[in-house]
């Protein structure tokens, strides 16, 4: 998880602002922090702020963000990972592109310099980014197709803001209580997309993606992904079941790319038992499972994850949540950005920070439920 906040301008601003947008960098830095501890990295022109903090996954030691070219005319913050990059990497050097990184971000960069935003519909991943083309007077920002990654923004008469998390676009923009997604949030215990609790301020919508003409300062949205408008195939439930099992495989596969240890998480349950077999059919050997248990047996899921573990021979770690967990990890409703109704938020921040003294990056089944 990376996260990343920024404000573009649709004219030059003074000198005596830049010395603002210093300050504002700063505090940024410290509302992102937790989304990437381990570097951090901001870009301040006359044009615009991009501020990035970063979980490093693959390559280490590069693709520290935000992402330029030499003369800072182009430039790119992105959050998520990319799971095709490699392929889109070898076509792009087949044209003759050099790359300074083996990092996804630098595939995301050149793609998008190359192709504009015809490049988003080749990427298969999670991710959230804005691009800014000075040259050509662009921006472009897009979601990846079902919302894995968060994009938050505002546009005014003249500016750009955006943002991973409203708590860092507060530091860029006054905003107000919107009263209508306040009753939204009543009627359907969320707020749907694309609107927030504040006034003027949207998240974008999984599958689409914004460009804005600098020059006239028109704003257009595209959905370039429905996942309702899926392709029909008529095959036989053997053939379905075959197709299912060569795409979970192929899925498992794609997202064990990473330069730091991969685990799991483990509830015993059909979809995160499923992730565990096809993970260790790939090889993988020294693989960690985290599971979270109650005291209360009638809750109590962790027979059933340690079958699961014992059967594919896991390194299995499992947490129990007890009320003193809830009081102890209270400060977990300060990091959300709008009121959240989800009950199981807080064992999943329990048993997530649990994990996180093991490993970065750990599979969920959390999905498909």
């Amino acid at each position: 998880m990376c996260g990343f906040s920024g404000k573009i301008f649709k004219n030059p601003i003074e000198n005596r602002e830049i010395s603002d947008l210093e300050r504002l960098s700063t505090e940024l830095d410290r509302k992102l922090f937790h989304r990437g501890p381990d570097e951090g990295g901001s870009l301040i022109t006359k044009n615009a702020l991009f501020h990035h903090r970063r979980l490093s996954i693959i390559d280490l030691n590069h693709g520290k963000q935000p992402f330029f070219d030499e003369n800072k005319k182009r430039i790119l913050v992105y959050n998520g990972e990319l799971y095709n990059y490699r392929e889109l990497k070898r076509g792009l050097s087949i044209e003759g592109e050099s790359f300074l990184t083996d990092s996804d971000t630098e595939v995301v960069f050149r793609m998008l310099c190359k192709y504009g935003k015809d490049a988003v519909e080749r990427f298969y991943g999670m991710f959230s980014f804005v691009f800014y083309d000075m040259e050509k007077k662009k921006i472009i920002a897009a979601r990846d197709k079902t919302g894995e990654k968060p994009l938050y923004f505002s546009v005014d008469e003249n500016s750009f803001i955006f943002s991973s998390e409203l708590k860092a676009l507060k530091i860029l923009k006054k905003v107000k209580i919107d009263p209508f997604s306040i009753v939204s949030y009543f009627n359907y215990q969320y707020i749907p997309a694309p609107f927030t609790a504040y006034k003027d301020v949207y998240m974008l919508e999984p599958g689409n993606l914004l460009t804005i003409d600098i020059d006239k300062w028109i704003v257009n949205r595209e959905e370039y992904f429905d996942v309702m408008e899926v392709e029909k195939v008529n095959v036989s439930f053997k053939d379905a079941k075959t197709r299912f099992e060569e795409l979970m495989r192929e899925s498992i596969r794609t997202r064990l790319i990473s330069d730091v240890p991969v685990g799991a998480f483990l509830s015993g349950g059909i979809d995160s038992s499923l992730i565990v077999k096809y993970i260790k059919e790939t090889g993988h050997k020294e693989l960690h499972t985290f599971s979270i248990g109650f005291k209360e047996k009638k809750y109590d899921e962790t027979p059933y994850s340690d079958m699961v573990s014992k059967k594919y021979g896991t390194i299995h770690h499992s947490f129990y949540f007890e009320l003193q967990d809830i009081l102890e990890n209270i400060d977990i409703i300060s990091t959300f950005d709008e009121p959240f109704a989800d009950s199981s938020a807080m064992p999943m921040f329990f048993l997530a920070k649990n994990t996180s003294e093991y490993l970065k990056v750990a599979l969920s089944g959390d999905g498909s439920d």
